[in-house]
């Protein structure tokens, strides 16, 4: 009656339903897709489940519709409904405390015979689901009710990416026709991709996007300085290209500042440098901006795959992190030139959205460019304090730097005059 799909995150849960199963089912079966979230899941499931079964009486309450379709009622003669709840991780994050109420009871109802429902959930939050399962009175049983999407071995990693390769007209559609060069790109490609023999399919899909306008051969990733290069061309064009989205560039600040924040030092796992969502909604300066918060939360979770929910071992949410450990070298390489780099607005200069980078003796460190971005002057006499900026006290080193520095009109334009507004 209720059936269980889970995998690591970016393992194509979602594309395998979207793709392989929702369009294939008969003509009987009515379904309802819904991606799950922490607030209203229910109530968007309500509606939809409205939308689709029109007679469904506009009194009956949640838990009463999930019984009259159990029963056959509002549907064609021979029918059934299929409810696909995606990220179902989203529901058991948000309530973790309880899992038992509407959902629960709502579920409780299916059949199998006229209602069927699959969940979605990440791996990590297995454990969680699980004890959602006891509590609708089943058990999980991979190969019954439970599904685990493994990631591409290399083998059908090539095979898609040659795919992706045909469809942007970068490879000819009759494989046999491909170039050495081609085929030789492909192999350096996926190569690169893997780590211990899998390709995870959302990081595929996001090369694929990248190389779209490029050449498909081995110099085209020489040019590129490696895969970690690649990633950060794809972070640049996402979040601060020309043509990326109106809604990352709106969030640009805030996305730096929730990436930065999640970003572990040397060394350190990404699971051991998770941030709780409060902390993260104060990072990006949405603290009275909820809605901004959840756009931007849909962007990096759902959209992009860049960071996820987390749960520990015992399966207590303990917050978000990065989705994926290939992430970390690019997003870190991403981060320090975005952080070194001067905006062109600050500098009070025309040009590119980029800017230009500062010298070493200039931007002695990304501690100093912060400290005279918030501590500025009043008038033309400089004040300075001891302040911590991103852990690190505002010693007589850091004073000497930044007074030399402002001999260096880069940086002297960013001074900004707190009584009039004006930069110096």
């Amino acid at each position: 009656p209720v059936g269980l799909i889970f995998g690591q995150s970016g393992c194509g849960k979602s594309s395998l339903v979207k793709a392989a199963l929702l369009p294939w089912l008969q003509e009987r079966v009515q379904h309802v897709y819904l991606e799950a979230s922490q607030d209203d899941t229910e109530t968007r499931l309500l509606a939809k489940l409205r939308a689709r079964f029109t007679d469904i009486p506009a009194e009956t309450g949640f838990v009463a519709v999930f019984a009259g379709l159990a029963q056959g009622r509002w549907l064609p003669p021979g029918g059934k409904a299929l409810l696909v709840i995606d990220q179902f991780e989203q529901w058991l994050y948000a309530n973790q405390e309880c899992l038992i109420g509407e959902l629960r009871d709502a579920l409780r109802h299916c059949d199998g015979e006229h209602l069927q429902s699959i969940l979605l959930v990440r791996s990590d939050y297995s454990g969680p689901a699980s004890e959602f399962f006891q509590l609708l009175d089943s058990r999980v049983a991979e190969g019954v009710n439970c599904e685990r999407i493994d990631l591409f071995n290399k083998a059908h990693a090539r095979h898609v990416l040659a795919k992706y390769g045909q469809g942007y007209g970068s490879l000819p559609v009759d494989r046999t026709l491909a170039s050495a060069d081609q085929n030789r790109f492909l192999d350096l490609a996926i190569n690169g991709l893997a780590e211990a023999g899998k390709v995870v399919s959302v990081r595929l899909a996001l090369f694929a996007q990248l190389m779209r306008h490029r050449e498909w051969t081995p110099a085209t990733l020489e040019s590129l300085r490696g895969f970690e290069e690649i990633g950060v061309a794809f972070l640049e064009e996402t979040f601060r290209g020309k043509d990326a989205a109106p809604g990352h560039r709106r969030h640009q600040r805030a996305i730096l500042a929730v990436l930065r924040a999640l970003l572990p030092p040397p060394g350190i796992e990404i699971k051991r440098h998770r941030r709780g969502e409060p902390e993260l909604v104060e990072l990006a300066g949405y603290s009275q901006r909820p809605r901004d918060f959840e756009e931007l939360r849909s962007i990096l979770d759902k959209d992009l795959r860049l960071i996820t929910l987390a749960s520990d071992d015992d399966g207590e949410t303990a917050g978000y992190q990065l989705a994926h450990d290939y992430l970390v070298p690019s997003l870190r390489e991403w981060l320090r030139r975005a952080f070194a780099c001067v905006p062109w607005s600050l500098a009070g200069c025309t040009g590119g959205a980029q800017g230009p980078f500062l010298s070493f003796a200039a931007r002695q460190s990304q501690a100093q460019w912060e400290y005279h971005r918030r501590f500025l002057a009043s008038g033309a006499r400089l004040r300075f304090r001891p302040h911590t900026a991103h852990g690190r006290p505002w010693t007589t080193r850091y004073e000497q730097a930044y007074r030399a520095a402002r001999g260096d009109p880069r940086v002297g334009y960013a001074v900004k005059n707190l009584a009039t507004g004006r930069y110096l």
